[in-house]
């Protein structure tokens, strides 16, 4: 499996979380569409690589939720805002954004995403992705 395409398993394994996890499938698509997808499987193989280190960094300092330091398009633009993911979702920060309105349903719910998307699975995930791909 190519890097590209391990970016794209692990942001469809963080929505397929969320999904399961809230019973909310609208939820997931605001997450992580397939015009991600293909962004992220047009990278260059060397810089998926360089994105997918950081990432696994990030989960070894036992980052969770949806912090950016595990979102591959927070790797890929220069400045928060600047990627073609804040184009499609608008920008994370922003009132209204696709993340805006995640957190929103999340407070809905009562539901906790540190909880969801726990350091517990983030390194599960790691392990399972490379098994598979690596």
């Amino acid at each position: 499996m190519k890097y590209t395409e391990i970016l794209v398993a692990f942001m469809r394994a963080k929505k397929n979380q969320i999904i399961n996890a809230t019973e909310q499938p609208e939820l997931g698509e605001y997450y992580f569409i397939e015009d991600d997808a293909e962004e992220l499987l047009a990278l260059p193989e060397k810089t998926a690589k360089k994105i997918y280190i950081r990432i696994e960094e990030a989960i070894a300092s036992d980052y969770c939720g949806l912090h950016e330091k595990l979102c591959p398009f927070c790797y890929i633009a220069a400045y928060c805002g600047a990627c073609n993911y804040a184009e499609r979702h608008k920008v994370c920060q922003e009132e209204d954004s696709d993340y805006d309105k995640l957190f929103q349903e999340f407070e809905e719910i009562d539901c906790d995403v540190s909880t969801i998307l726990s350091e517990e699975f983030y390194k599960d995930l790691i392990e399972k992705l490379e098994k598979e791909g690596l």
